[in-house]
């Protein structure tokens, strides 16, 4: 993993964790991008270093069934687990109740696999 990979997971993470607490109520980041973009560093380290063996681990479902849309659904179901654990540490989310965590946690998922690859497009083709 490149230090471009990094920041672009790292700066998707904070900017869908930014915009996130300003859409949906009940899911908060005080100090506004700069709490996103901590809270993402976070974010960021938890999933490199739990969610791959927890994605290894809920992988084996892809097997058991036909895999489609399987890999999605655990990715969204990792992140959620590791929104809430990152609430736990890090000072500045704080999330009302567990239905909105879920919720955030699928946004946030969503919107990171939607802007890293635009992220990717605008580094490596420079205007």
């Amino acid at each position: 993993m490149s230090a471009i990979d990094i920041f672009i997971a790292w700066f998707s993470f904070a900017a869908m964790l930014w915009l996130a607490s300003v859409v949906l109520p009940g899911f908060e980041v005080s100090d506004g991008f700069r709490g996103a973009a901590s809270s993402a560093v976070v974010l960021s380290i938890f999933s490199a270093l739990a969610g791959w063996v927890l994605f290894g681990v809920f992988d084996i479902g892809e097997f058991i069934g036909d895999g489609r849309g399987m890999r999605t659904l655990l990715h969204m179901s990792v992140n959620v687990g590791l929104l809430f654990a990152t609430d736990k540490i890090s000072e500045p989310i704080a999330i009302e109740n567990p239905g909105m965590g879920a919720l955030a946690g699928v946004f946030i998922t969503v919107g990171a696999d939607i802007i890293e690859p635009m992220l990717y497009t605008i580094i490596r083709e420079p205007f």
